[in-house]
């Protein structure tokens, strides 16, 4: 486990109640902008039919932060060398500025669980508690990768809160790395509420 903060969003690792994780996913087309880039391992919502980044911690209130999945790459049409591109970020506005054929990738089965570093020393004495997710919207360029994380200190009994902690791996002292899934309610397949 890091001694340092590092966040790199939410990575699959399996699916529940399966001994593999198999890669799949959904194949979504952008026709309008995201106000923010997108990045590796960010949550991904559907606003009028066209995938955006989720900017703050979905709860099981159905909203702009309802999550179809998590950002696993895209591809598109470079407005500048006009050649088809593989990416693990996606600028944000790239509509606007020129980017055509835009495709995103989305880890979308809502019994998936995810890798994602806690910002604190999370223990097995917190397995079964729920946690909120922080910083969005401002991943690395450099690697494309997301710097959501989870959120330590909100870790509680609460609900509504964003994912259940399923494991952690390697608690010694630091920025843990947990194995959370998605509260149930919270991903937009599992949430009675239509978008």
């Amino acid at each position: 486990m890091p001694a340092t903060a590092a966040p790199y969003g939410l990575e699959p690792v399996q699916v529940t109640g399966s001994g593999y994780f198999n890669g799949a996913t959904r194949q979504i087309p952008m026709t309008a902008n995201s106000a923010t880039g997108i990045f590796l391992g960010d949550m991904v919502n559907i606003q009028a039919g066209a995938p955006i980044a989720v900017a703050a911690t979905p709860t099981t209130t159905a909203n702009g932060y309802t999550p179809v999945g998590v950002f696993a790459g895209c591809e598109y049409t470079d407005p500048n060398t006009k050649t088809k591109q593989f990416s693990n970020y996606l600028p944000a506005n790239a509509i606007t500025n020129g980017y055509t054929d835009v495709y995103l990738y989305v880890w979308d089965d809502p019994r998936m669980l995810f890798k994602v570093q806690s910002s604190g020393n999370t223990t097995r004495a917190n397995v079964g508690f729920n946690a909120q997710l922080a910083n969005f919207g401002n991943g690395s360029t450099a690697t494309g990768k997301s710097k959501v994380h989870l959120h330590h200190s909100s870790i509680a009994l609460t609900a509504t809160f964003a994912v259940r902690i399923v494991d952690v791996i390697d608690h010694c002292t630091g920025y843990t790395d947990c194995i959370v899934r998605f509260v149930p309610g919270v991903h937009a397949y599992e949430n009675a509420t239509g978008q």
